[in-house]
């Protein structure tokens, strides 16, 4: 008897069947209609399944790879190719120079070698050869900048990061590291 009445409170789609979905599957509550017939269900259903299976591997299974959900395709390459520190500390410097009208406030003078990009009073200096630039971040760091990154997208059209001037051997964090002495 009480089966009777569960099964009267259960969410039908019109087409005598009890295809009920769960509260977790939002995404395919979307997809689906009252009009349905069963074979269209678990069509988007399977669909649904493929491509959580799909992110998953791609995320997770796939080997040499790491993925941030926070970051987008560029810092995802350069998680690939550096360590999680190293993407945070960068992420700050790429935030800012993929934000959109952040090149408004600098002037771009060229040179032959060099780029200076004014701020303000100050003048950075852009390495047009190894994408290092003169402020504090990249000289201490070794890593490009948001100068240097600002330059690349607005000037010369390029990619935001330079991968080439990010090696996979530097070890930019010895400052950071303890140090053992033997004496």
């Amino acid at each position: 008897m009480w089966v009777t009445l569960y099964l009267l409170d259960l969410p039908r789609f019109r087409n005598k069947t009890n295809n009920r979905l769960e509260n977790s599957f939002r995404k395919l509550k979307a997809n689906s209609d009252s009009s349905m017939c069963m074979k269209q269900c678990l069509d988007i259903v399977i669909r649904y399944q493929r491509r959580r299976e799909v992110e998953y591997v791609a995320r997770v299974i796939m080997p040499g790879s790491k993925r941030n959900l926070k970051y987008d395709e560029f810092m995802n390459q350069l998680l690939g190719k550096t360590s999680d520190r190293l993407a945070d500390i960068f992420a700050s410097e790429y935030k800012f120079a993929s934000a959109p009208g952040a090149m408004e406030i600098y002037v771009v003078e060229g040179e032959e070698l060099f780029v200076t990009i004014r701020p303000d009073r100050r003048a950075q200096k852009v390495d047009k050869f190894n994408w290092l630039c003169s402020c504090e971040f990249s000289s201490t760091m070794q890593l490009p900048c948001r100068h240097s990154m600002l330059n690349r997208k607005n000037v010369w059209r390029l990619f935001k990061i330079p991968y080439s001037s990010i090696s996979r051997g530097k070890h930019v964090f010895s400052m950071f590291q303890p140090c053992f002495w033997h004496v």
